[in-house]
């Protein structure tokens, strides 16, 4: 085996007092919840996780329909609208903006925080429920072949059969 020449080690401290005030992203909900108490003898921290780690019903229901009202206009309105006005990278942006959503769609639906954008997409791949043929049509979707319409068009295409399935499960 060769030799090790540098290793990354990462120490956190944490103070109870100060998580418990502080400000959560979802990124490191995520990264939280998929840890495990080992030794609490208070029970504090185990409470103190219960609380920070809820998952908040009514805003995953009330985001998943804004989202879901969103697709057609970022996956397939807009992005026709940019290339007739002559910005066809404007086009491309829009799409990639609607993998982004629908990312978010299924770690929503499936009642995961969403890691931090690193591991995201990589993530969604293993989520429980994502629709059929998902990582092959997601990792076709996100590649840009060229700026052109019909490479747009193709995207549109690849997109829809991601965030159809999305949509009618969600109804």
């Amino acid at each position: 085996i060769g030799e090790i020449s540098e290793v990354e080690f990462n120490a956190h401290q944490q103070i109870l007092s100060v998580e418990i005030e502080s400000y959560w992203d979802e990124g490191k909900k995520e990264a939280y919840s998929r840890g495990n108490v080992v030794y609490d003898k208070q029970g504090e921290l185990t409470k103190f996780f219960q609380e920070k780690l809820q998952y908040d019903e009514e805003e995953r229901k009330r985001r998943l329909i804004e989202l879901a009202g969103q697709f057609s206009w970022y996956g397939e309105i807009n992005p026709r609208r940019q290339v007739d006005r002559g910005f066809i990278h404007n086009g491309h942006d829009l799409l990639n903006q609607t993998g982004e959503m629908i990312v978010e769609v299924l770690f929503r639906f499936n009642r995961r925080y969403r890691p931090h954008k690193k591991w995201r997409m990589e993530t969604s791949f293993r989520l429980p429920w994502t629709p059929e043929g998902y990582e092959f049509h997601m990792k076709e979707a996100l590649l840009i072949k060229d700026f052109t319409s019909q490479d747009l068009e193709r995207r549109i295409n690849v997109f829809q059969a991601i965030s159809t399935p999305i949509k009618e499960r969600l109804i």
